[in-house]
């Protein structure tokens, strides 16, 4: 995996890891009739009993349980998806993350595949796995019981206009982040960006979710902090620009601090001990046993 589709990755598990927005998003995202039907305050995240190790390796994909307002006893998964590139191989991913699930269900329960997508290319691939054959009428009917037919739900943010969804001013300033990370390379797109977020800069509890979003920025484009900066003071202010250089020194230091464990752990993969470890690498011992503890 790139760098880059790392980076998109990792802002979108950041997404689904809290349930508001887990259910923001899957409200304005499936279809009307299955989103009136869920009861969303009994959402809740599967802890992976059903979840392959290749899945599991895959931050942005998510799993969830939910019951209907037609039966309490009714209760469905929600496979969650994120794309930031056209996947040919979307339907067969899928489909063995299904098979897998029912695969060690004891009692059969629906599981529903939703795909969250903002790439910069035009999504062509149909929902529908069998619409994506290219079968004659007849065969089309002959065979198609034969096929593991299935669909996905999908949202695409390219086509989604963000600015009407009903979401919160977090969640809707990390979704123009997701639908415009592809269009940032002038400075006038970079500008026309910074605006959708002016609300955020001044909304002092979403302070962190600015700095994540800044963070994306920095992981997943060319943006420099020095040129962030000048913008957010050109079309903000010139007092809200700074967070552009202090969300930067936190990266690099986060990024150093990743860099020293990784050594620490291969150190200890070698079989030394903490205390030639903190000789060589002159870090305190106190950090050297926490490593230990944690790896």
């Amino acid at each position: 995996m790139s760098e880059k589709n790392k980076a998109h990755d990792e802002f979108t598990a950041d997404i689904v890891s809290e349930n508001p927005n887990v259910i923001q998003i899957l409200k304005t995202g499936l279809e009307k009739e299955i989103s009136e039907v869920l009861l969303w305050d009994s959402l809740k995240k599967e802890d992976g009993t059903f979840v392959t190790k290749e899945l599991s390796k895959i931050q942005s994909d998510a799993l969830f349980s939910i019951k209907t307002k037609r039966s309490s006893k009714l209760e469905i998964y929600i496979l969650f998806e994120h794309k930031s590139y056209v996947d040919k191989n979307i339907h067969t991913q899928l489909g063995g993350y299904l098979m897998e699930i029912y695969r060690k269900q004891t009692k059969p329960k629906l599981v529903l595949p939703f795909v969250l997508y903002h790439g910069k290319n035009n999504w062509n691939i149909k929902p529908v796995f069998i619409d994506n054959f290219d079968l004659h009428p007849d065969d089309l009917k002959l065979f198609s019981r034969y096929f593991p037919n299935f669909e996905f739900s999908l949202m695409d943010l390219g086509k989604t206009d963000v600015n009407e969804l009903d979401m919160s001013l977090g969640l809707k300033s990390m979704m123009f982040a997701l639908k415009y990370i592809w269009d940032l390379n002038s400075d006038e797109s970079l500008k026309a960006f910074i605006l959708l977020l002016k609300d955020l800069f001044f909304a002092q509890k979403e302070q962190l979710i600015l700095e994540r979003i800044i963070v994306y920025l920095y992981t997943s484009s060319k943006i420099k902090p020095e040129r962030l900066e000048k913008i957010i003071s050109e079309v903000i202010s010139s007092e809200k620009a700074g967070i552009a250089m202090s969300t930067a020194e936190l990266l690099r230091e986060e990024g150093i601090e990743k860099k020293e464990r990784e050594i620490v752990i291969n150190m200890f993969s070698e079989g030394l001990s903490s205390e030639q470890i903190a000789n060589y690498t002159h870090l305190p011992l106190e950090t050297i046993i926490e490593i230990e503890k944690e790896k």
